[in-house]
């Protein structure tokens, strides 16, 4: 079930809602896919859409569906509401030109490859908020150059940052315990990490070719 002004419509009824303004949308009546008056980003109704540059999200959506945005090589800027509380896996995978994205505090949950292949992205802000990055989520951003880890995620999924080779600065919280499997593979310039010492367990390969780290342990 869902919510659609005050009333709960079940999923098949739903899809024909969103089908019924993607035809609003065609004819004009909305000037982009994404402004839709709606709680959800579907990628039902955004397949056919992928030439745009900008991505402007409504202020009422809270959840961005898998793969929404997946393979959108135009878009440079996106721009996401307050409203925001997770965004699915793979929803920008592939979104090759991105170089500017601002995630709101209220975003609690980023999904599995979410950003996967954004290679112009140099830097992204995370959501104090943030309890959970899904793997792999930044793979491959080879743009990317620092980051800052949320005080409130406790794990660096398998493959978060593998292949960002221009990554230099990562500042990780203190609360984290485990580093999954290939999380730095490939980091190139990544020249020095403090890890807490609360740190558990350390995946095979997490560093590998990560020539140039320093890795600091802080006791304290």
């Amino acid at each position: 079930m869902t919510t659609f002004g005050g009333i709960y419509i079940p999923i098949e009824v739903k899809l024909r809602i969103l089908y019924y303004l993607q035809s609003l949308k065609d004819m004009g009546n909305f000037s982009e896919a994404s402004e839709m008056p709606y709680e959800e980003v579907s990628n039902i109704i955004l397949t056919r859409h992928r030439n745009i540059t900008t991505v402007n999200i409504s202020s009422k959506v809270k959840f961005i569906d898998e793969g929404a945005y997946q393979l959108y090589q135009a878009v440079t800027n996106i721009h996401l509401p307050d409203s925001l509380v997770a965004i699915g896996d793979y929803a920008f995978s592939g979104c090759t030109s991105l170089t500017n994205i601002h995630l709101p505090d209220s975003l609690v949950a980023i999904g599995d490859y979410a950003f996967e292949n954004c290679r112009c992205l140099k830097y992204i802000n995370l959501s104090k908020n943030l309890t959970d990055i899904g793997e792999g989520c930044f793979s491959d951003c080879k743009s990317l150059e620092r980051i800052n880890i949320p005080d409130k995620i406790t794990k660096i999924n398998h493959s978060l940052f593998a292949n960002c080779k221009s990554l230099k600065s990562v500042t990780i919280s203190g609360k984290i315990t485990d580093i999954g499997i290939c999380a730095f593979l490939d980091c190139r310039s990544l020249e020095r990490l403090t890890l807490p010492h609360k740190i558990a367990s350390i995946g095979k390969f997490a560093f590998e070719n990560c020539n140039s780290l320093i890795i600091t342990i802080n006791i304290i």
